[in-house]
């Protein structure tokens, strides 16, 4: 079971994460553009081995332009540095998970239970018996984050 966890509101503000990324980012954004445009076209050669390693270059050109330090186009490839690292992490980015939400009334078939692997359920206050399923499965995302 997990712990309850209060609900706090404006705790992120979309519109002021969007302005500091684009702050970040400013000075030198067709060098990012380009090497996202490079990451994503050498990544998507051969999905699994190569895209973690450019998204782990790619992050480390945001991670030291965070730090206030130079970067070059070079930069992107810095990600093979760690590629034992990055081919996990894009293995582990790749793992299916299937999220099976039942109707409000009937929930969900005999049949699929039987066939999963993990199966949990979200208790309600209240007269009610059932949340929505749209609002089950934000709850049921959340918690898979």
């Amino acid at each position: 079971m997990t712990p309850e966890i209060p609900f706090r509101r404006k705790v992120v503000e979309p519109v002021s994460c969007i302005k500091g990324g684009w702050e970040l980012i400013r000075s030198q954004y067709w060098l990012f553009v380009g090497m996202t445009l490079v990451g994503v076209l050498i990544g998507g050669a051969v999905p699994i081995i190569l895209m973690g390693p450019m998204m782990c270059g790619l992050n480390l050109a945001f991670l030291k332009t965070r730090r206030g330090e130079p970067i070059e186009f070079g930069t992107l490839f810095k990600g093979f540095d760690y590629f034992g690292q990055a081919l996990i992490a894009a293995l582990l980015h790749s793992i299916p998970v299937i999220v099976i939400v039942g109707n409000e009334v009937t929930g969900v078939d005999p049949g699929l239970l039987d066939l999963s692997d993990s199966i949990f359920h979200i208790p309600m206050q209240g007269g009610k018996k059932s949340f929505n399923v749209a609002i089950a499965f934000g709850i049921a995302a959340y918690q898979l984050k």
